[in-house]
């Protein structure tokens, strides 16, 4: 299911205004800019506010067009720090700051991420300090850029911390053994609107990388983050009525000539299409869609077409519940019977 860039498409059984829905701001995975897809990133709009994960480039365009105004966010949640998680940074807070009445961010933006998130945050406004304290400092109308934007790192249980097997080569920043050990979820954020739990998931050779579970009184997703598949991001999905799953596409790889040592790297940090049914069906979530799609030919620009029910049929194998291949500005209601209505 494609949506052209100025008409989102409905997804699945789509929304009505009084449903929570999931907006995917982004859907393409890795670094290499894609024609007619923004990097990772998306919403989660419950009554009048919207809660962003991962913010890869084109993320602040993506939310224009998808008429969720800055405004409307309240809090930014970081799977890892990846760039295609993370490139529009800048972007995305500086549209908080408020040069007329009614403009930029009701309140500060709480930002949720793992360890080098503070870090990233404190860089990015040092590399862009010439405009943060010319034009986006405070002003009467209300606090500047530094002010409107408050980082909390998050910090696994210690079972997350790592133990045992080879020594990691990024030892000074990574633990040794799995990057996921087996880990409960664990409360992250919560507001009057919505409740917000983590995992770890293993992304080699990331450390942390993390998915998020979402739980509103209209239902309850999660976003995988990038991970090969995990039993911690299965037990966080539990009953879930939405899984946002990354996915990427080894044969058809294969078959358009990608190198095999470049398939075998992607497949040893990402879940293939032949295997997240399995992942959806073992959490038993009510529906799935499939978004960070790895491209065919993740080397190129412009690589061939995303084939929906080439996609798809590994994924029914496994799982028999409603699941859609992500497009840019797709609108996924959390309940399985609002009715459909088009982005603004």
């Amino acid at each position: 299911m494609r949506a052209p860039r100025s008409e989102p498409a409905d997804a699945l059984t789509g929304m009505s205004a009084r449903d929570a829905c999931v907006v995917l701001l982004g859907t393409s995975g890795g670094p290499v800019p894609v024609r007619g897809r923004a990097q990772t990133a998306q919403a989660l709009l419950v009554g009048d506010a919207a809660y962003l994960v991962d913010c890869g480039a084109g993320t602040a365009a993506r939310l224009t067009e998808a008429g969720i105004a800055p405004a409307a966010l309240r809090a930014l949640f970081v799977t890892h720090l990846h760039a295609d998680h993370v490139a529009d940074w800048f972007a995305t807070i500086a549209a908080g700051k408020r040069f007329a009445p009614g403009q930029g961010f009701a309140r500060p933006l709480a930002v949720r991420g793992p360890a080098g998130t503070a870090r990233l945050h404190a860089g990015v406004l040092d590399a862009f300090a010439y405009a943060v304290d010319s034009h986006l400092g405070p002003s009467p109308l209300g606090p500047g850029l530094r002010e409107l934007v408050e980082v909390e790192e998050i910090a696994p249980p210690p079972a997350g911390a790592g133990a045992g097997g080879a020594a990691s080569p990024f030892a000074a920043s990574f633990p040794a053994g799995p990057l996921a050990p087996p880990t409960e979820p664990f409360a992250v954020y919560e507001d009057e609107l919505v409740r917000v739990s983590a995992t770890l998931v293993e992304h080699p050779p990331v450390f942390p990388s993390l998915a998020f579970r979402f739980d509103t009184d209209a239902g309850a997703v999660v976003f995988s983050g990038d991970t090969i598949p995990s039993a911690n991001l299965v037990a966080l999905a539990r009953g879930a009525d939405l899984l946002v799953h990354e996915a990427m596409h080894a044969r058809a790889m294969r078959e358009h000539g990608v190198p095999e040592r470049l398939v075998r790297i992607l497949a040893g940090t990402h879940t293939d299409v032949e295997q997240v049914g399995r992942v959806a069906a073992e959490a038993g979530v009510g529906r799935l869609v499939l978004s960070h799609l790895v491209p065919v030919d993740p080397s190129v620009p412009d690589p061939p077409p995303f084939d929906a029910d080439d996609w798809l049929a590994p994924v029914r194998r496994d799982y028999d519940g409603p699941v859609a291949l992500g497009a840019d500005l797709m609108r996924v209601p959390l309940s399985a019977s609002a009715t459909s209505e088009s982005a603004a």
